[in-house]
């Protein structure tokens, strides 16, 4: 059955209502059914045989023809449905009466042609971010164009982690015949079982396995069950197939046959071979076998007699097993004794503080400890206890200001000052000194010292130095101050107090001078500092830009008698603009500038984002082409995306950098632009306008004034 739909409208956009719609047989004026257009325009048929119709719409004087055998072409085409989940938004069919009728063509029409040529069928949902998403592809490709031998391919991928995955495969070039490849780590079947079954009666079925290409030779094994139930197990070695198992049925299981065709291998041991013949691995003990016969060992013991001369090698003698009793005395001498293997728990007990020593025999012999602080002396044949000399030293001991020392060997003694006692000089000290070439050392006093020290304008008594201003009567030491004898006010001197830091401009306050940093200077006396500005730039300073502008200002009114939001709206669908022009003053030093947004919204949701971002050009006076206004802006800097806190929600965005491009100088005008840029997916959840209350421009300035 079939269903027309369509909608009638005027030239204006307007539904055209009560129109006459006819549904005649094609290419006739027979009619078949009539309706009327709602006051949607819209017109349907339903419940019509499947077939090709023309419609005729009559309204007053107009006529108009919709004719069933036109045909269609386009570049590109959408269908967009809408009404019902289960309402085709495209349906195609062919009322042919034919076993086999053409519904749908899809062709990929190449100027140039190639093997590897694609067209494909993609399969689009969103993600949970509203992204349009491919999940899913049908692809046919042309393995191979040649005229003749055309060979094609049909895959199957759907997304999976994140990207596309081929899972099946239909081709005519794999293997060089007809073939599919399920590329899947699993294969799931409707039914509990899966059958392959031979197509012809009384023909072997037979499972293809085919490992690396199967070009290789043996890399090709199949399983066939023959009519009648035998199974085997083959492989193909130089182009034959060989059997390696067979399985014969047999009413019961018991009676069945498993023929092994080569020898059977338990873990890494051939258990049966291929004469028929049982293999027993080496073991540790074997039991339960009955007797050993042919002349082979029968007992539970061996006599010596059963054991060849030399037959027992270090290997069958266990582990210290071997003891006094089967070695003869004397029987081991020196040369079955390793080098450094007799200990001194071997040797002979010795008295204590005895020495072995070679004696003039060339034995060894034993000598005794010597007497109380007696050293072992050597007159160049033997070694012997002698007295010490008399008056060696036998120890160095470190006194106060010292450290180190020992009683024996080389001693070193060092001058460790922190164990000295702190004490305040005063005249008649005396102090340690070297003389100038290093060759004497002697005693200084410290009184001394302060007459090495005076000179011109210094003196010194009893190891303290004096001040001698002379004949300068301008200066004068007063309480421990050095001061202008003669200055303001009568002796009522300036003096330089504490705090006075580097780099400071000095001011006198009172009877003191303190110090003024730059910037308290210019507070002082009233003058602007250097360092960063701003320029408030409100919405109704703004312009929606000639193309793709935004929307015109307009007024939000929160609750009566409370702020009114002034603000220019920017669409949710589109990137929309904003323009505006400033003159920065001459004190700016034409760096970087930092752009804030402020904006807020009518929709009550929260947590959705805003993209903003900013563009901005400098013109000079038109004396060359660099003040042609008609330039093109640079690309927009997108400031940090900023969160909507609610309905009428003042939102603030961060401060962010901004260069100005065409070289800005002194007096130049500068032109910006404005964007809420929807294209940035992450930072437009925001599904309504934005409502740009203004910007706010920060500049560093690097003078106190435009002058």
């Amino acid at each position: 059955m079939s269903e027309l739909t369509g909608y009638l409208y005027d030239n204006t956009g307007t539904a055209i209502s009560s129109a006459t719609v006819q549904l005649l047989t094609k290419n006739t004026s027979t009619q078949i059914a009539s309706t009327t257009t709602n006051s949607d325009g819209k017109w349907a048929f339903s419940g019509q045989a499947a077939a090709a119709y023309d419609v005729k719409i009559t309204f007053g004087s107009s006529v108009r023809y919709i004719k069933g055998d036109q045909e269609v072409q386009a570049t590109m085409g959408e269908f967009i449905g809408g009404e019902s989940a289960a309402t085709y938004p495209l349906r195609v069919e062919n009322s042919t009466n034919s076993a086999s009728n053409a519904v749908l063509e899809l062709r990929g029409n190449n100027s140039t042609r190639a093997d590897g040529d694609e067209i494909y069928v993609s399969f689009k949902l969103d993600n949970d971010a509203g992204e349009e998403t491919e999940f899913a592809r049908i692809t046919a490709e042309a393995n191979d164009v040649s005229n003749g031998s055309e060979d094609g391919e049909l895959r199957y991928s759907v997304m999976s982690g994140g990207s596309l995955s081929e899972v099946f495969v239909m081709s005519s070039a794999i293997g060089g015949g007809t073939a599919f490849d399920i590329t899947t780590s699993t294969v799931s079947m409707a039914t509990d079982s899966f059958t392959i079954k031979s197509e012809d009666d009384g023909s072997a079925a037979v499972l293809n396995l085919q490992a690396d290409q199967g070009d290789d030779n043996a890399d090709k094994w199949s399983i066939s069950v023959a009519d009648g139930g035998t199974m085997t197990l083959n492989s193909e070695i130089s182009g034959s197939a060989v059997a390696h198992m067979t399985i014969a049925p047999n009413s019961t299981v018991a009676n069945s046959t498993t023929t092994i065709h080569g020898t059977l291998t338990m873990g890494s041991t051939a258990a049966l071979t291929n004469a028929g013949l049982v293999a027993v691995a080496n073991q540790s003990n074997i039991t339960g076998v009955g007797t050993i016969s042919s002349g082979t060992w029968q007992g539970t013991a061996i006599a010596s007699a059963y054991i060849a001369g030399d037959a027992i090698t270090g290997a069958k003698i266990a582990d210290d097993a071997v003891n006094s009793e089967h070695y003869t005395d004397g029987s081991i001498d020196t040369a079955h004794i390793a080098d450094n293997q007799v200990t001194a728990a071997k040797l002979f007990d010795l008295a204590r503080g005895s020495i072995l020593i070679g004696n003039a025999s060339a034995e060894t012999a034993e000598l005794t400890k010597g007497s109380a602080n007696y050293v072992l002396t050597s007159d160049g044949t033997d070694i012997a206890w002698a007295s010490a000399t008399t008056g060696d030293i036998t120890g160095v001991t470190a006194g106060v200001g010292l450290s180190g020392g020992g009683s024996s060997g080389g001693v070193t003694l060092t001058l460790d000052l922190s164990e000295l006692s702190a004490v305040t000089p005063a005249s008649g000290d005396g102090l340690a000194t070297v003389d100038s070439d290093g060759s004497t050392e002697q005693l200084t006093t410290v009184d001394a010292l302060a007459t090495l020290h005076a000179g011109d304008g210094l003196s010194a008594s009893s190891a303290v130095m004096a001040v001698d201003l002379g004949t300068n009567s301008g200066l004068e030491i007063s309480s421990n101050k050095l001061q202008i004898a003669k200055g303001i006010s009568q002796h009522d001197t300036a003096q330089f107090g504490a705090g006075v830091a580097n780099g400071d401009f000095l001011k006198i306050s009172s009877t003191s001078v303190v110090g003024r940093s730059t910037s308290e200077v210019l507070s002082d006396i009233g003058a602007r500092g250097q360092g960063v500005e701003h320029i408030w730039v409100p919405a109704t300073a703004m312009t929606p830009s000639k193309s793709n502008g935004c929307g015109t200002l307009s007024s939000l009114e929160t609750t009566a008698g409370r702020p009114d939001i002034t603000a220019l709206p920017f669409d949710n669908t589109a990137d929309e603009n904003a323009q505006f022009s400033i003159s920065f003053p001459k004190s700016w030093d034409e760096s970087t500038i930092q752009v804030t947004a402020y904006w807020s919204t009518a929709d009550a949701s929260t947590s959705n984002d805003v993209a903003w971002a900013v563009a901005g050009i400098a013109f000079p006076d038109g004396s060359d082409a660099s003040g042609d206004i008609d330039t093109a802006f640079p690309a927009p800097t997108a400031l940090d995306k900023d969160t909507s806190g609610g309905a009428e929600f003042l939102n603030i965005t961060n401060a962010k950098d901004i260069t100005v491009s065409g070289s800005p100088a002194a007096g130049e005008l500068c032109f910006f632009e404005v964007s809420r840029d929807i294209s940035d997916t992450a930072g437009t959840t925001l599904g309504a306008d934005a409502l740009l209350i203004g910007l706010k421009i920060f500049y560093t300035t690097n003078a106190a004034t435009d002058a």
